[in-house]
């Protein structure tokens, strides 16, 4: 997962230079996500996130296969955010909420730091959030942001657990996806994969039953239920485009 995504300037968050920064929220300006047809995910967003974007595997399954949701058909596109920076979309991925922070490891260095991206527009020493308070100490709002950091980062370890489980049982296999117009194929997406049914189907009762208690099952069909919206959220733009009959996604 590349965890600075979006990030076009990040560095460590520092009370001595850093102090007097405030965060408007109001009215978030999500343009830092348009220019990407992918974003990462953790397994504990699944559920909700298949109601809106289709959820599917980038990467090698033997070299580490990660979850992200599709919300473009070229490369450095977002259906998902309007020409004013607006999220048109009803679920905005953990991934996204973050930002403007983020928590890195330095070189050398296991241990975490939160940076944040000082080229974000939302940031100003006039109004918004305050980042630090008196004496320097964090903000009530700063001491949320990084819970959420720390439950994000928590999250991506189970994420692992769960892509390690895919590959043990053998489940992932490579897959096209085809936008039709007409019942006619004119767009082809390649490179992702996805869960196969019939693998899944010929697990034993053992392996189901040790998938479902670990809530592993759920997350399978919630992914397999999310591939509908490949279809449906990219068809009309399909058309409106004119796109040619075979194109491949980053």
């Amino acid at each position: 997962m590349n965890q600075l995504l979006f990030y076009q300037k990040p560095e460590p968050l520092n009370a001595a230079r850093h102090r007097g920064l405030k965060l408007t929220t109001e009215d978030p300006d999500f343009s830092f996500a348009a220019g990407t047809n992918s974003i990462p995910l953790a397994v504990a967003e699944f559920p909700r996130a298949a109601l809106d974007f289709p959820i599917v595997f980038a990467g090698q399954p033997d070299k580490g296969a990660s979850p992200i949701v599709i919300v473009g058909l070229k490369s450095n596109e977002n259906i998902f955010v309007d020409g004013k920076g607006a999220w048109l979309a009803s679920y905005i991925p953990a991934f996204v909420r973050r930002y403007p922070f983020v928590l890195a490891e330095q070189p050398g260095s296991k241990e975490l730091t939160v940076m944040i991206d000082v080229t974000y527009k939302g940031f100003s020493v006039e109004r918004g959030q305050p980042i630090f308070v008196d004496n320097d100490q964090p903000s009530e709002f700063l001491k949320n942001a990084m819970k959420f950091l720390r439950e994000f980062h928590e999250q991506a370890q189970r994420t692992r657990e769960f892509m390690q489980e895919l590959k043990n049982l053998d489940l992932l296999v490579s897959r096209q996806f085809q936008i039709a117009q007409a019942g006619k194929p004119v767009f082809t997406l390649r490179d992702f994969y996805v869960v196969d049914e019939s693998r899944l189907g010929k697990l034993s009762d053992m392996q189901l039953i040790s998938l479902s208690r670990r809530g592993y099952l759920m997350l399978i069909y919630a992914h397999l239920f999310s591939l509908a919206n490949m279809q449906k959220n990219f068809s009309k733009l399909v058309e409106t485009l004119k796109l040619p009959t075979q194109a491949a996604a980053d």
